[in-house]
């Protein structure tokens, strides 16, 4: 897949998550792909959960997205790792460091792509509350 044509299919599979709130949380969001298994838990997660997810084979890169109850974007990372800390920063990080907090309950979840830049598997929406 060349750039053009990767940048074009996240873009658009962005714009279908944010434009769709009201997906079942036990689908994954993007229809025909393999599913991602979100591992964090749902409730008690602190201001700056680690979130996690199991790998996808052939994956290698992820994309997580964090967005309020209403479906408006909030929070989002790109790397390859299957964790990461709520507002970036070590895993380690101090409870009152800087970054995006946990406030109130917020829906979260990842995207898997390819070497090619192509979307090879995605999560369900999933809830999260400090």
């Amino acid at each position: 897949m060349s750039p053009a044509r990767s940048t074009r299919a996240v873009v658009l599979a962005l714009a279908l998550l944010v434009a769709a709130p009201g997906i079942a949380a036990a689908d994954p969001v993007l229809p025909d792909t393999k599913e991602i298994k979100q591992t964090t838990k749902k409730q008690g997660a602190g201001h700056h959960p680690v979130l996690r997810w199991r790998a996808v084979s052939g994956a290698t890169r992820y994309l997580l997205v964090v967005q309020t109850p209403k479906g408006d974007p909030y929070w989002s990372w790109s790397g390859t790792e299957t964790r990461v800390r709520f507002g970036g920063g070590p895993l380690d990080a101090p409870k009152n460091s800087p970054g995006a907090t946990l406030a109130r309950k917020m829906v979260w979840f990842v995207v898997a792509f390819d070497d090619a830049g192509g979307i090879i598997a995605s999560s369900g929406k999933r809830t999260i509350a400090p």
